[in-house]
């Protein structure tokens, strides 16, 4: 097959088609055009071009083309979004709403989550709001039915083994389900280089959360859908088939690989994965594809001499039925419509060009559902295509230029010798294998820093022995399946053998990832950076096939190094600029972080989030937070009190390596919880236990402890015993006060303590126990700050504690609501950073 050149694109218009129908759905997403005009606009296109065929002029029908495909995909995108309803219930949070409805998938159902989407058919629930002359709370009774165009994602942590039996059973997409539970809107970007979970969910037109009561009475009724059921209970059997045979790590990568459920997949063997490069391997797509296409091809090659057609509909089916089974993700659509283009032109004799073959696959796709094009699977994939093809035009002028020269030696006995390597088999193939791949990584590399954070210099070796290795293991899990209605001990066997070959990939993996070496982390880099470094690709190619000077092609090379990095230290710009004073709110979920800097970039930290089974706030999201601020060590670190939600993010910290000095207050001796974070905590090599006064003045900081432990008997209680900290931070006063609640406050002000501040850290998290109005007419804080869980269990912060707050006339800012808040002080001067 040809390679492409820009002459030939006039016999491949899908590809300037694709490219300008794609720039018109960006476009609209950024800066909407009104529908009226984009109709307009294209049906007067359409027309021109109509009537320039029929009167022979056809120089600028090219030009034309590429204006109706960007009105195409602009149109389309809008009326993608026309019936989507961000706020169905115009609140963004809802306690204890009442809902019926339809279950359309299942994303995942085991003993730490439960998590579905389902269509709401009737939702009922309390409407609260504030009088604006009374002040007064009034509360109406609302219920809306027939929401069926209204989607919700629905959730349920730790379910507990009743539930999961109930779910496990009877939880089938076509079913109705009736419960209780509290209603958000998706959270956007909480942190900065987090995820925008909002915009995700929106692009699937997923229009909120709802976080399942743990006491509610559920109730599961009706048909279960005939099409999406039973694919549906044919994942879920192939599932329970495959961890019956196999191991449960194999049987993890197998689910992965085979029915596209990854969420037996354990966390480390994740992180081993990405550490090293081959993540890829976890996601099904066109490898897999690829895989089962050639084994289709291998296994009805013999009605191939008999009936052509019908062993091309044959092959077809297959490949359908596999993305049926995969749920129709992104990539694996691509990858079958890609087969199935090919083969359709290749069938009808038709002039093909792979990179037509994926133009057309991509405008396919686009045209069915155009916020593909925001999807990470989509453009990973288009990518990964498209720098496969590169690589393979650049490796096949590598080995021809390589006969050529080797054809034109004069040393016959040399000639000889190399022409015997040159025409090895192993050698060939492993040269060309070590070569694709370093330049399909090389391809993918800002998408791999946008989408990952980092690049790994162990994907090569990596890669070279998990893609045979992991194709070995879809192979013979398909087999395994296949055989095991006919014989389970044959089955068992085959079964054995993808164990052994998992184990042994799972070691190598690990080896290399324990090396620490060659992963490289880069926080700040953007889709305008990719744009950048794809259009100096494109230009070094056109620069290096048109001139064969070495020189020509060094400078190239070196003026396009030099573009690439001032474009971007031009367009970076890290949210904590050098030389201020910040104050930060990291969001952590249900739970307390807060740093701080001074223009020095000397880093505190007070309290780092939970630490659960099923989330480690320090390892999840206080680390990389740290990593996209450009912070790699913190100076001092505090711990208000032994809670979970407080003390529990420090320890993946510790074992980070990134703490300076540890401060802990002393452990209550009689509470095991206490004790057993305190002595995790404390095998940190630099840590000091502090029990009253001040603490450290340094570089335009001063930390004073106004709790006196001393004073404080044992089995008080562990909010009681919160470390209360006030900062002065250049010119401001910053009030941490753990979870003290109003006894300790009231504590605090019988002592005469000079509780007046600038900034007061709500205490726990915003609870109606804590904050009294006595305790807030002694601080007399101008700014509050409450860390809240989105939609918590808890109801956090509680109504009475706002109104206190609004009461003081002090500016409320909240986790739960904003994501991550940052403070820069300037000159004696508070601002709020923008950070998104």
């Amino acid at each position: 097959m040809k390679s492409l050149s820009l002459d030939d694109l006039k016999y491949y218009p899908a590809i300037p088609f694709v490219i300008a129908f794609s720039l018109g759905i960006l476009v609209q997403d950024t800066s909407p055009i009104p529908i009226f005009y984009l109709l307009s606009v294209s049906s007067l296109t359409f027309l021109l071009i109509f009537f320039l065929k029929r009167r022979g002029l056809l120089r600028i029908i090219p030009l034309l083309s590429l204006l109706l495909g960007y009105c195409t995909g602009s149109i389309l995108y809008t009326f993608s979004t026309s019936d989507f309803r961000v706020e169905p219930f115009y609140q963004k949070k809802i306690s204890h709403m009442k809902l019926s409805a339809s279950v359309d998938r299942i994303n995942e159902i085991n003993s730490e989550k439960v998590e579905f989407t389902g269509s709401v058919i009737t939702a009922s629930y309390d409407s609260t709001y504030k009088d604006s002359i009374t002040r007064r709370s009034n509360r109406i009774k609302i219920k809306k039915e027939c929401l069926g165009d209204v989607k919700l994602i629905f959730k349920l942590r730790e379910p507990g083994d009743s539930l999961l039996r109930i779910f496990r059973k009877e939880l089938i997409p076509g079913r109705t389900i009736n419960l209780t539970g509290n209603f958000s809107v998706p959270p956007k970007e909480r942190n900065p280089g987090g995820f925008d979970y909002q915009d995700y969910l929106y692009r699937q037109k997923i229009s909120g959360l709802i976080y399942i009561d743990r006491d509610s009475t559920l109730e599961i009724t009706g048909e279960y859908s005939f099409l999406s059921g039973n694919i549906y209970l044919l994942r879920k059997a192939m599932g329970e088939k495959i961890d019956e045979l196999h191991s449960p790590k194999t049987a993890a990568i197998l689910r992965g690989l085979i029915i596209a459920d990854r969420t037996e997949i354990d966390e480390d063997v994740i992180t081993g994965y990405v550490n090293t490069g081959i993540a890829h391997i976890l996601a099904v797509s066109g490898f897999n594809v690829a895989i089962i296409y050639l084994l289709t091809l291998l296994l009805l090659q013999k009605f191939r001499h008999k009936n052509r057609l019908f062993e091309l509909v044959l092959r077809l089916l297959v490949l359908f039925l596999f993305l049926v089974i995969t749920q129709f993700q992104t990539t694996v659509v691509r990858a079958v419509l890609m087969f199935t283009v090919h083969s359709l032109l290749f069938y009808s004799g038709r002039l093909n060009n792979r990179w037509n073959t994926l133009a057309i696959t991509a405008l396919i796709i686009l045209v069915f559902n155009p916020q593909d094009l925001f999807s990470v699977s989509f453009q990973l994939s288009v990518v990964a295509v498209g720098s496969l093809f590169v690589a393979e035009d650049i490796v096949s002028g590598i080995i021809f230029n390589l006969n050529a020269k080797i054809a034109g030696l004069n040393n016959g006995a040399f000639k000889e010798i190399v022409t015997r390597i040159s025409d090895s088999w192993i050698l060939k193939q492993s040269f060309e294998l070590i070569l694709i791949t370093l330049l399909v990584q090389f391809g993918m590399l800002p998408f791999l820093i946008i989408y990952f954070g980092k690049i790994s210099l162990l994907s090569l070796p990596a890669n070279l022995v998990a893609i045979p290795t992991s194709s070995g293991l879809l192979v013979n899990g398909l087999v395994t399946l296949i055989i095991s209605p006919l014989s389970t001990k044959v089955a068992s066997i085959f079964a054995a053998g993808s164990d052994f070959a998992n184990h042994l990939l799972n070691s190598f993996i690990f080896s290399l990832d324990e090396l620490h070496f060659g992963i490289i982390e880069y926080g700040s880099f953007t889709f305008y950076d990719a744009a950048v470094f794809y259009l100096l690709i494109v230009l070094l190619i056109i620069i290096f096939l048109r001139n064969n000077k070495m020189i020509w092609r060094s400078a190239a090379l070196i003026s396009a190094i030099m573009v690439f990095t001032s474009s971007h230290l031009i367009s970076a710009s890290p949210p904590l600029k050098a030389g201020y004073s910040y104050i930060m709110a990291i969001d952590v979920g249900q739970g307390d972080c807060y740093l701080l800097r001074t223009p020095e970039n000397m880093t505190i930290l007070i309290d780092a989030g939970d630490l659960e089974k099923s989330f480690d706030a320090g390892k999840m999201t206080v680390i990389p937070v740290l990593k996209k601020l450009g912070i790699d060590k913190i100076d001092a670190a505090f711990v208000s009190h032994y809670d979970n939600d407080h003390a529990g993010g420090m320890i993946s910290l510790i074992r980070e390596g990134i703490l300076g000095k540890l401060y802990l207050p002393p452990p209550d001796t009689t509470d095991v919880d206490d004790l057993t974070l305190f002595n995790l905590l404390k095998n940190h090599e630099n840590f000091e236990i502090i029990k009253k006064g001040p603490i450290f003045s340094k570089e335009n900081i001063t930390i004073e402890l106004l709790t006196d432990f001393e004073a404080i008997p044992e089995k008080s209680g562990s909010n009681k015993r919160s470390a209360v900290l006030m900062v002065t931070l250049e010119n401001q006063k910053i009030l941490f006060t753990g979870d003290l609640e109003k006894d300790g406050e009231l504590e605090l002000i019988r002592k005469n303590i000079n509780l007046k501040c600038d900034f007061l850290k709500v205490g726990h998290h915003g609870s109606r126990f804590s904050t009294s109005n006595e305790f807030l007419m002694n601080a007399q804080p101008d700014y509050s700050l409450i860390s809240a869980g989105v939609a918590n269990w808890y109801n956090h912060p509680h109504p009475l504690v706002i109104e206190r707050l609004e009461n003081q006339n002090c500016k409320i800012f909240r986790t739960d609501l904003e994501g991550a808040i940052i403070f820069r002080i300037e000159n004696g001067t508070v601002m709020k950073v923008n950070w998104r």
